[in-house]
């Protein structure tokens, strides 16, 4: 980037509520604001396998719910397992103190009687009484401090109005905003490395690639059950049958744990397959794949056939069907089909070698290259397939992975898990390389999110800056920095204050 402003806009001395919330993480006697557990809570940055409540029992998170910005519990519809009782469906209060139950007469409201967890930054007496506690600081996965750098709230929308930013925006010249929405896209490229790295000291880089793939193929809707099957990688990967029959083997078991089988275990009084009860595993014609890869029509019994031996085995570890949000889901876009696309990446042995050696080649287009390397491999089943049960049109094909998903997926897991990676290692080439793929790549798809940031930004200049995926990750982190933090009518924003900065650095320069 050219110029000689050496202001960073989007540093976290600048950012307002920020700045303040690490300063107090400093002072011992000091409780984090209820706001940023409520962002820790969302985003799960606690260690998942270590949770028990304050009634001694383990609790397994699920699903943490949908952030509510209404009235009522924090967080609906999330669903925990106690123990090894069955899973329970209710919302989750958060709390900075155990006192704010009663304090704020949440016991008196009915707005709160389905609440199944109440969670707290420290517990202090323990009654006992239901619901059950769980305090987050003893089981934060990274230091409070560094969680408050790069947590973000989820994207809301705000009405259609112009912001205060767009006035002290025109201002400046183009070439300048440029400069600004590049500045918090490399912010945004940054805090998605930290991620990145936070997350691999934990559990290894490739643990951490995988992780942020699983959730990122949950769309909007479903991150967090993809991550749960995510983290139990080492165990559905080991002992896989061999040959023809390896894929539909591992993919039997992800669709199995996420629960999407469940319902064949009751079609037939004797579950267990009529072609496979002598042993082995089935092979390519025996489970509805017929000579010419074409599917029988009750071809997704295949799964079953496979998904009846490991059962018992992963039996507690089966997701509900409630922490599955499918209602408003596109069928291309079905939870049972990323968890095929990906069953094919797991078994390249190679997967994450390849990736290194795109990364470092030269390509004039490697938006391409990578959409190349990705491609999976023919899968008779889904080609044809929407979900398990509804096949496509006679016509029709349904393939596995198209170019928006890839840019997606390159410029929110790929490039940042390189880009920590590189720093990591001391790599300034490669961290270069990926920073300049960052800022060239094309336009991702547009959105609400997008299309109502460029107005409050640039009101009726729609062109101010080039449509690019960086100039987007740019929009998007300063709506999550300055606009989340504010309302639709800008109140106490301080990015106007920002942008007159930026300003005033390039004057004095």
């Amino acid at each position: 980037m050219q110029g000689k402003v050496r202001l960073n806009p989007f540093d976290v001395s600048l950012l307002g509520p920020f700045a303040s919330l690490i300063d107090s993480f400093h002072e011992s006697n000091a409780n984090p604001p209820e706001q940023l557990l409520q962002r820790i809570w969302a985003h799960q940055r606690i260690l998942r396998r270590e949770l028990r409540c304050d009634d001694g029992r383990s609790v397994r998170i699920l699903h943490p719910g949908f952030w509510n910005r209404g009235p009522g519990p924090d967080f609906l519809r999330a669903v925990v397992q106690f123990e090894m009782e069955p899973p329970t469906a209710g919302d989750v209060e958060i709390d900075v103190v155990d006192s704010g139950w009663r304090g704020h007469h949440h016991h008196l409201n009915p707005d709160f009687d389905h609440v199944v967890l109440r969670v707290v930054w420290e517990s202090g007496a323990h009654c006992h009484l239901p619901p059950p506690i769980l305090a987050l600081k003893p089981v934060l996965d990274a230091p409070l401090n560094e969680l408050a750098l790069w947590l973000e709230s989820p994207l809301v929308s705000a009405l259609d109005l112009r912001g205060r930013c767009c006035d002290p925006l025109e201002s400046l010249e183009k070439a300048r905003v440029l400069e600004l929405i590049l500045e918090a896209a490399l912010e945004r490229l940054r805090r998605k490395a930290f991620r990145f790295h936070s997350r691999a000291r934990v559990c290894g880089w490739e643990q951490a690639l995988w992780e942020g793939v699983f959730a990122a193929l949950g769309y909007s809707h479903n991150p967090w059950p993809m991550l749960s099957l995510a983290e139990q990688l080492p165990e559905l990967l080991a002992d896989l049958a061999e040959g023809e029959g390896r894929r539909l083997h591992l993919q039997s078991r992800l669709l199995g744990v996420a629960g999407f089988l469940e319902r064949y275990s009751s079609r037939d009084s004797d579950d267990t397959p009529s072609s496979s009860r002598k042993g082995g595993f089935p092979g390519a014609r025996s489970i509805g794949l017929g000579s010419n890869g074409e599917v029988r029509a009750d071809a997704a019994r295949v799964f079953w056939d496979f998904w009846w031996r490991d059962r018992d085995l992963f039996s507690s570890r089966i997701l509900p069907q409630q922490v599955w949000r499918l209602a408003s889901t596109r069928p291309a876009n079905r939870p049972e089909r990323r968890l095929a696309l990906v069953s094919h990446w797991l078994l390249r042995s190679n997967f994450v070698r390849a990736l290194e050696e795109w990364i470092i080649a030269p390509h004039p287009h490697p938006e391409q290259g990578l959409f190349d390397q990705l491609q999976p491999e023919p899968d008779p089943f889904w080609h044809n397939h929407w979900t398990l049960d509804c096949a496509v049109g006679q016509k029709s094909t349904a393939p596995l992975l198209g170019k928006a998903r890839v840019s997606d997926l390159a410029m929110n897991i790929f490039l940042p898990w390189f880009w920590a990676r590189a720093g990591v290692g001391g790599n300034s080439e490669i961290r270069n390389t990926v920073t300049r793929r960052y800022l060239s790549w094309p336009a991702n798809q547009d959105n609400r999110v997008l299309k109502l940031a460029r107005q409050r930004l640039f009101g009726d200049r729609p062109n101010t800056v080039p449509v690019t995926a960086a100039t987007q990750q740019g929009m998007l982190q300063i709506v999550a920095d300055f606009c989340q933090l504010s309302n639709s009518l800008c109140e106490n924003c301080q990015f106007p204050r920002v942008v007159r900065q930026f300003q005033h650095g390039h004057a004095k320069g």
